[in-house]
């Protein structure tokens, strides 16, 4: 056994998106494997707790899932369009942090957060973010929903903008 496994393949594993083969293989090594073993169960730990710190956000605000959506697509609608091409893997993030961000502040508000992130991260837009200033942008919205929306709010933001693949 050996600890190959990159991140990508831990969140797959996680998710249940692994081929039946590496599956079994990771399966084999988690059990021969104390400190994968210990890593493991870290993550499901962490993951676990974003789960119920998210189902918490959103019962407390108690917003319907076609509310959710038509608040996300607004605020994409809202972004300027700028002619520079944003990239499938930012626009993918950005994506994620506006549907999970719209139901805790609102579309507005999550427009108009990820806008002052964009310039205090010294871009025009969200749109031009790119993979290179993301975990800057990423501080930056979390740093700026922490003033409109909340501490908690804001350490979900910066988790979620994390992981978002």
């Amino acid at each position: 056994m050996n600890h190959k496994y990159s991140q990508q393949e831990w969140i797959d594993y996680l998710e249940g998106d692994l081929a039946p083969r590496q599956r079994e293989e990771m399966d084999q090594h988690l059990q021969a494997c104390d400190k994968c073993s210990r890593f493991y169960q870290n993550m499901l730990e962490v993951e676990g707790k974003l789960r119920f710190a998210a189902q918490r956000q959103r019962e407390s605000l108690r917003i319907s899932e076609a509310r959710a959506r038509q608040a996300a697509d607004a605020c994409i609608l809202q972004m300027p369009k700028t002619g520079t091409q944003v990239s499938p893997a930012v626009r993918r993030k950005l994506t994620t942090l506006e549907n999970f961000m719209s139901p805790i502040c609102g579309s507005e508000t999550t427009a108009r957060a990820m806008h002052v992130a964009a310039h205090r991260t010294s871009v025009a837009s969200p749109e031009v973010v790119g993979e290179v200033l993301w975990e800057d942008f990423l501080e930056n919205l979390s740093s700026v929903a922490g003033m409109l929306c909340g501490e908690p709010a804001a350490n979900l933001i910066l988790q979620v903008g994390s992981l978002a693949q």
